[in-house]
């Protein structure tokens, strides 16, 4: 979505109905060729059939989440809570756009999708102490979750 609205709310309300972007007037080229190119990635991964992120691979095939080789157990829900999570790695994912991917609606308590965020979160840092990984799914409060596509502590050496 390219519009002059910048105020939060609008963003939030161009993302929850809908927009995979959302960039406002006045924008520089250089920052639209690499939305653009967030994008293409998005798009490119998604018919590959694998997302990778976090020494982690989500194989959008056989609906399952690799570690290491390992299959890492994933309720249908986890599933598809991460799979919309991956799809936009390293992007804030609104809420709603969250819920509707897993339940087909925005019309379930934000508790619900604040338990599955928990139990997720859960097996992603299942067997990985030795990274000290805090979080791999990072709260943007008021506006959604993002899925880091590094873990924190290798962005943090940079």
């Amino acid at each position: 979505m390219l519009t002059a609205l910048n105020e939060e709310d609008h963003i939030v309300s161009g993302l929850d109905i809908g927009a995979d972007d959302y960039l406002t007037k006045p924008f520089s080229f250089a920052e639209l060729l690499a939305r653009l190119a967030c994008a293409s990635r998005r798009s490119s991964l998604h018919r590959a059939g694998e997302i990778p992120f976090c020494g982690f691979t989500l194989d959008l095939k056989q609906h399952r989440l690799l570690h290491n080789h390992t299959e890492v157990r994933l309720t249908r829900s986890e599933y598809l809570l991460l799979r919309e999570l991956a799809l936009y790695c390293g992007e804030v994912v609104p809420r709603r756009k969250l819920m509707e991917a897993v339940w087909g609606t925005t019309q379930v308590t934000q508790g619900a999708l604040d338990t599955l965020m928990a139990s997720l979160r859960e097996k992603l840092h299942e067997g990985q102490p030795e990274q000290h990984v805090t979080d791999l799914v990072i709260t943007l409060r008021g506006l959604g979750y993002m899925l880091l596509q590094e873990p924190s502590h290798a962005r943090s050496k940079r």
